[in-house]
């Protein structure tokens, strides 16, 4: 919201950013094959058996860190549901309360900030309540939570930056014009490769995104492009690339949280994450053929 609304700032589009986030939501393919493959997946019960040769280390990995674990009680699905739930309800409710209202009017910011402590503290709460955890135990975890997020933090602070000063030389604006023989029909699926490309060098979708809004939207405007087109294009790729990496800071927190090695999550993953890449690819140039 924060990247759009500078574009909406400089004059490059116009209109308000949680809208174009909301309507860019249908066209972020990536993310809405991946989710279907994984739900075919589960469902089958078939997969493409690349996970078979690394199953057993990381089931013994993990039986041996929950045997260390002296505050391992027995798992509920409700202990990770109920957390989520919380927060979602509280980033929502926050944005409708400092919108008057209007959620699309609500402080982003404030919200997801602001939910993250409420769902901290309840779920403390409700975790030391079910004798899962000592008060001093958990707080513990938080902190070593925010410390995992430091790396990811750096790299968005830096990206933020970057974006910014692409906005000041007018780079987007200057590509654009640099652009005007470029065929608009392949433009969706132009952003989706280089932002793959970005995202899988380095290792992080924030800072491709950051890296892309700045460039993609001017072409759009100049070329004639569906903004919310490109902006799903954009996020598609920055997700993309970031899933296949194995320097990603998801990657690694993914890993970290299951307690597998890195490598072992890249290699299972990847299989998985080019399929629904290769859709999504196809997904674009079709859509560029559709909506231009």
């Amino acid at each position: 919201m924060t990247m759009i609304g500078s574009q909406i700032s400089t004059g490059t589009i116009t209109g308000d950013p949680f809208v174009y986030v909301l309507k860019s939501l249908p066209f972020q393919l990536y993310s809405i094959f991946a989710i279907i493959l994984v739900g075919i997946t589960i469902i089958t019960g078939k997969d493409l058996k690349i996970m078979s040769s690394f199953i057993a280390d990381d089931l013994t990995t993990i039986k041996t860190s929950l045997k260390k674990d002296d505050h391992t009680k027995k798992p509920r699905a409700r202990n990770m549901i109920c957390p989520t739930i919380l927060l979602i309800i509280s980033i929502f409710g926050i944005l409708y309360i400092t919108g008057k209202g209007n959620m699309s009017s609500g402080n982003g910011a404030d919200a997801i900030f602001n939910g993250i402590i409420i769902t901290l503290i309840l779920t403390g709460i409700y975790y030391v309540f079910q004798g899962i955890v000592k008060p001093k135990v958990y707080i513990e975890w938080c902190i070593e939570g925010m410390a995992k997020f430091l790396q990811i933090t750096i790299i968005l602070v830096l990206a933020f930056a970057l974006s910014n000063l692409m906005e000041k030389l007018n780079l987007g604006s200057y590509i654009a014009e640099m652009s005007t023989d470029m065929n608009p029909i392949l433009l969706p699926a132009v952003i989706f490769l280089i932002g793959s490309i970005i995202s899988f060098a380095t290792g992080t979708s924030g800072g491709t995104t950051a890296i892309l809004i700045p460039i993609a939207i001017p072409m759009a405007a100049k070329l004639g492009v569906d903004i919310h087109l490109i902006i799903g294009a954009v996020v598609s790729s920055a997700v993309f690339g970031d899933h296949c990496s194995p320097i990603s800071d998801s990657t690694i927190l993914a890993s970290m949280i299951s307690e597998v090695p890195v490598m072992n999550h890249v290699k299972t993953q990847i299989p998985y994450a080019l399929i629904s890449g290769g859709l999504s690819m196809a997904g674009f140039l079709i859509m560029g053929v559709l909506l231009i």
